[in-house]
């Protein structure tokens, strides 16, 4: 352990990570994929990093995180595993194995999709159910029933960090045949054909990013959050000029609330600005 996040995953491919997940899992594990974006946010809020903490797996899921893991962990080499091929050959080895898989996330239409999709690519695949990610908490003890009855050894929990690493340590109690949860984002819509993955040559150059922001332009939001809270954990911590971070700060900052106005996605949503944000405050 390094204090926020469990030891990565001993593997050199999605594959093998897969492999040792479903070896490894016990009831009610669950997987954390690095990225810059989490990275950040756990090293500028003591809650969400004691989420990540309480996972049972950790992964490096970005060029970003592995870059910042590369600071914070004394590893001569990092393997970067995308949360969405883990997902993948997860489900590839759970077919294999008989162990049937349950889909949470998207909007009302896209985990049923995905999950047509997925049974076409992986005919022995067994999705045990599927339920949206438009849910309120009157809705979780139902939901709750739904997976607890569908007898789903896997769960894929597709909400958006931090929604989904949230949802998982709080619920999981509850679920106690649940042998592994995997929190992967966005990963469903692509399963489901509604959003396009970037291009091999984006992926191998580490530059994924930028085809999903070029995709999505509201993600600069989440981008320029994560660089307010590096800037801001500089400042704390004296490492840099404050004058300068906090001016760096700020223009982010101007710069995530424009990109905000775009659209109303969930968003974390800060003060503005010199003060230290404490903790996160969910926009809907």
């Amino acid at each position: 352990m390094n204090g926020l996040f469990p030891s990565l995953i001993p593997a050199d491919s999605p594959e093998t990570a897969a492999a040792f997940l479903l070896s490894q899992a016990k009831r009610g594990s669950f997987v954390v994929t690095l990225n810059f974006e989490l990275i950040s946010r756990a090293l500028i809020n003591p809650d969400f990093a004691a989420i990540l903490k309480a996972a049972d797996f950790a992964v490096c899921d970005g060029s970003g995180g592995r870059l910042l893991l590369k600071r914070m962990l004394p590893l001569s080499e990092i393997t970067r595993i995308p949360g969405i091929e883990l997902g993948y050959f997860t489900l590839k080895l759970a077919a294999e194995q008989g162990k049937s898989v349950f889909l949470l996330g998207g909007k009302e239409k896209i985990a049923p999709t995905a999950a047509r999709r997925l049974q076409k690519d992986i005919p022995s695949l067994k999705i045990a159910g599927v339920y949206h990610g438009y849910f309120s908490p009157a809705d979780l003890p139902a939901l709750r029933g739904m997976i607890r009855e569908s007898g789903a050894e896997i769960v894929i929990v597709c909400l958006g960090s931090p929604l989904q690493e949230r949802w998982i340590l709080e619920n999981r109690r509850y679920l106690p045949d649940v042998l592994l949860y995997l929190p992967l984002g966005g990963s469903l819509d692509v399963w489901a054909g509604a959003v396009r993955r970037a291009p091999d040559l984006f992926r191998q150059l580490g530059m994924e990013w930028i085809w999903r922001i070029v995709s999505d332009p509201r993600r600069l939001g989440r981008l320029f959050s994560a660089g307010v809270n590096l800037c801001q954990l500089s400042c704390k911590s004296g490492k840099f000029d404050g004058k300068i971070t906090n001016f760096v700060s700020n223009s982010l900052i101007d710069c995530k609330l424009f990109f905000d106005s775009l659209d109303k996605p969930i968003v974390l949503r800060y003060n503005k600005l010199n003060e230290y944000p404490s903790n996160f405050r969910i926009r809907r």
